[in-house]
């Protein structure tokens, strides 16, 4: 047959007399040379690959069999109502010599998956690791999956319960949204043994992310995780509460140490994540997790009703042990909607972000027993910071950037600040000071601003670069420039003030704004 690069193939109406298999084993070699694969709208099809092993007599006269598409790098699967199965292996081909099976969807690289509403899982412990070269998984809006990994059709689970092969160790991102069942990466039949530490086995383990511990947890190359409305999943860097505290090795007999809570999930070059409506969520880290997160550049959390702290410990109780919480390589920190969010982490821990450049906080707006004095709470370097965006924080304090902070602020380009109820001041400045690159500033309901920068004897703040500034309910502000600070306004193009009943002035005469 002539090489064939990509295949798109849509569905047809459901008929009985229609195969349940998309393409039956006997098939696949006629597509040995298939690049990229596009199958959509079949609503009868329950499987799409079916794969055997040789047969008997093929065996007896060492037949050459074809290898399964070996070439195939993109496999999209969109709109299968019945599917249970991607792939479905009998038992014989899982137990082939490595050689014979090795070969099998080898060069694929992309798996696409779009409402296919009936299918629990996606892969069998086989066929994650006969997919070594996976780099994308996209799974999106299949209300039926629990979980990416699982054995819970194996016809003999105990061929996989001790292997030392890594699962996906290319994986570059792994993006997960609208699975309102989802529960875990992997998971598992119940009362599946799973070794956890080198001396110690568990049964009847409920892992939250992963049955095969050590081999999803070692996913070295995973760099975006993206997972959204999966409204089941309770934790995502999973520490897991050992049902016998301690043990004893019934060949030496001696004491097993006494671990409590294992991390699950380490993902050491992971530089992106992405977590949004996932609403049993309490926590993002552990401490110990973060441990293997160095690389971290983005971390984006919203819309996650049950969301408290960032970091916890691993046995979710507060101690009195403080904690460097680092992140040395830090942007982008988005957190939003987050309505029961009480802080970054509880304690007295020290925490640690040099490179951050862009912050979005979230709402305290229902918090009550977390009321910041500044900004302090959040101790990032200013040096780097590039955006600031704060909705709904009841702060407690007057300035939002202290006089030392200001000075700080080279790089700052822009700031927004929504329903900061106590805030009297934006910067405080005790010297003659610039933020040079500052070009949109957006303030909305901060109901006690009085000043947003306050004049005093011998201080001046400059706005070189500023380009935007808007004004909206910020009912106690008088006036919105001194003389001092209006001659350095020469690139300002938007002024716009709206809802501000005790604005008296747009510029405040300069006698008035010297006062000591």
């Amino acid at each position: 047959m002539m090489q064939i690069d990509v295949v798109s193939i849509p569905g047809k109406e459901s008929n009985d007399d229609i195969s349940k298999v998309a393409l039956p084993f006997n098939l696949l070699h006629t597509f040995h040379h298939l690049r990229k694969l596009f199958l959509s709208n079949y609503k009868a099809v329950e499987v799409v690959f079916e794969i055997l092993s040789p047969s008997t007599r093929e065996t007896a006269h060492n037949t050459q069999q074809p290898l399964i598409l070996p070439y195939l790098e993109e496999l999209h699967l969109y709109y299968f109502g019945r599917m249970s199965h991607v792939w479905k292996c009998n038992y014989e081909f899982s137990i082939l010599p490595k050689q014979q099976s090795q070969c099998a969807f080898h060069n694929l690289t992309t798996i696409d998956m779009l409402m296919c509403n009936s299918i629990k899982y996606l892969f069998s412990p086989l066929m994650a690791k006969l997919l070594s070269n996976l780099k994308e998984i996209y799974i999106n809006s299949c209300d039926g999956i629990e979980e990416v990994v699982s054995n819970r059709d194996d016809e003999d689970a105990s061929i996989f319960s001790h292997t030392n092969t890594t699962f996906f160790p290319l994986l570059d991102i792994l993006k997960l949204t609208e699975l309102r069942n989802f529960k875990c990466i992997g998971g598992g039949a119940n009362g599946i043994s799973t070794d956890i530490h080198d001396q110690l086995k568990l049964s009847q383990a409920f892992w939250s992310l992963c049955q095969y511990a050590r081999e999803i947890r070692q996913m070295q190359k995973l760099q975006v995780l993206e997972i959204r409305r999966c409204e089941l999943m309770t934790e995502v860097f999973e520490t897991q509460e050992m049902n016998e505290k301690s043990g004893t090795d019934t060949d030496t007999g001696k004491s097993l140490p006494r671990l409590e809570y294992i991390t699950m999930l380490k993902l050491p070059k992971l530089k992106i994540l992405k977590i949004q409506g996932c609403h049993l969520l309490k926590h993002i880290f552990t401490f110990s997790t973060l441990e293997s997160l160095t690389q971290l550049e983005e971390l984006e959390v919203k819309d996650c009703k049950a969301m408290e702290v960032i970091v916890t410990e691993e046995n979710g109780e507060q101690t009195t042990t403080s904690f460097v919480v680092d992140f040395p390589h830090l942007k982008s920190l988005m957190l939003v909607n987050l309505p029961n969010f009480v802080g970054f982490f509880l304690g007295k821990n020290e925490l640690i972000w040099p490179t951050l450049e862009k912050a979005r906080l979230p709402s305290y707006e229902s918090t009550s027993s977390y009321r910041p004095t500044t900004m302090e709470w959040l101790p990032w370097s200013y040096h780097n910071l590039i955006e600031v965006d704060m909705d709904y924080n009841h702060s407690g304090g007057q300035s939002l950037f202290s006089s030392d902070e200001v000075s700080q602020l080279q790089k700052l380009e822009t700031v927004r600040f929504v329903v900061c109820e106590d805030i009297e001041e934006i910067f405080d400045s005790q010297t003659v000071a610039e933020i040079p690159n500052l070009r949109q500033v957006d303030l909305e309901y901060l109901r006690s601003l009085k000043y947003i920068w306050k004049s005093k004897q011998g201080t001046a703040l400059k706005f070189l670069n500023l380009t935007r500034l808007s004004i909206e309910g910020c009912e106690s502000l008088e006036y919105v420039f001194t003389c001092l600070t209006v001659g350095s306004l020469l690139q300002l193009q938007e002024l716009h003030i709206e809802r501000c009943e005790s604005m008296k002035a747009i510029v405040k005469g300069e006698e008035e704004g010297l006062k000591p």
